[in-house]
C-alpha cells in the first residue's frame, strides 16, 4: 500500500516500509483509498481531454466530417469564406489536432459546438 499524506493542500508520499515515518509531522492526514486513487488518476478537464485526443490525418478528418453531415459546410467555408491563414493551415496540414487554433476558428465561424466537434473527433471511421 502506498503511503500518502496531505497537509496544507499538498500531498506527500513516504516509503511504505516505515523508513521515512520520522518525516510524517503533526497535522499530516493519511489519504483514504479513494483520495489516493484520485491523486494517481485525476479527473481530466474537457480541455485536458481534448489535448489528449489523437491527431487526425486530413483524409480521416474529412471522412468523419462527411459521416457527421458537415463535410460540405466546412469545405464551402474553407474555399469561400475562411481567412487565408485558416485556408493555408487547413489545406497544408499533415495532421489535425483537436485544439489547433484553426479548428477553433472553423468551429466558431460555423457555430459548431465543442460537443459536436468532440463527437466528430471520437467517431469511428466507416468506409
Amino acid at each position: 500500500m502506498r503511503n500518502f499524506f496531505k497537509k496544507d493542500g499538498r500531498i506527500y508520499e513516504f516509503e511504505p516500509d516505515g523508513s521515512q515515518d520520522h518525516l510524517i509531522t503533526d497535522g499530516m492526514i493519511r489519504l483514504t483509498e479513494d483520495e489516493v486513487f484520485l491523486h494517481l488518476n485525476p479527473v481530466l478537464t474537457q480541455t485536458e481531454k481534448r489535448l489528449q485526443m489523437p491527431f487526425l490525418k486530413p483524409a480521416d478528418f474529412e471522412i468523419k466530417l462527411y459521416q457527421e453531415g458537415k463535410y460540405e459546410l466546412v469545405k464551402d467555408y474553407i474555399d469561400t469564406h475562411a481567412s487565408l491563414p485558416v485556408q493555408i493551415a487547413y489545406n497544408r496540414a499533415t495532421y489535425y489536432n483537436r485544439t489547433d487554433p484553426f479548428i477553433l476558428v472553423i468551429m466558431n465561424d460555423l457555430n459548431i459546438t465543442d460537443d459536436e466537434m468532440d463527437a466528430i473527433w471520437e467517431s469511428e471511421l466507416k468506409f
